[in-house]
């Protein structure tokens, strides 16, 4: 794969994980408070889990960044984005329409959907292409700036595609 193109994803993987995690962190109880929503894991370990997944989230930004650590966390980032469409896939089933997803702590809420479960594997699988190997290539002037580049249009297309799904949900919401 191109390096250039393996820069942007996982600088793009990796703002998003650093995000996700920061966020996590500041708003500690709200996390916590989604956390028990979604009814899988046991209340005694929630104060545990609303530490460790935002750690977690922090420390895979920092593995997808290095090239040395970017294999195991392309692999683990890819298996918590699983997780979490997994969360949300179960809580879909049992009919809690309503639920909190917890992608914008803070903001207003966003209720979890099918299209969250999309996002997430369509994430997932794009965390894996960090696993095909590199090709070398010196790295030029134009290509830090593809990089910049490529990297504002994702992170553009990423904020468009969510706030079609949270508007999405906000016009379901409504009709029902």
């Amino acid at each position: 794969m191109d390096p250039v193109f393996t820069q942007i994803t996982a600088i793009a993987l990796s703002l998003l994980f650093a995000a996700a995690g920061l966020q996590k962190l500041f708003l500690r109880e709200s996390f916590r408070q989604v956390l028990a929503g979604y009814q899988l894991l046991p209340n005694r370990i929630l104060n545990l889990a609303s530490l460790v997944i935002p750690m977690a989230e922090i420390t895979l930004a920092a593995c997808l960044i290095f090239p040395q650590t970017r294999a195991i966390g392309a692999l683990a980032a890819a298996l918590l984005l699983s997780v979490y469409g997994f969360s949300i896939w179960v809580n879909l089933k049992r009919g809690n329409l309503s639920l909190d997803c917890g992608c914008q702590l803070g903001q207003s809420t966003q209720t979890i959907s099918q299209a969250l479960v999309y996002r997430n594997v369509m994430l997932a699988s794009v965390t894996l292409i960090l696993l095909i190997p590199q090709s070398i290539r010196e790295i030029t002037l134009y290509d830090y700036g593809a990089v910049a580049f490529g990297l504002v249009i994702t992170c553009l297309l990423y904020a468009i595609l969510n706030t079609q799904i949270a508007n999405a949900n906000f016009i379901r919401e409504i009709n029902t």
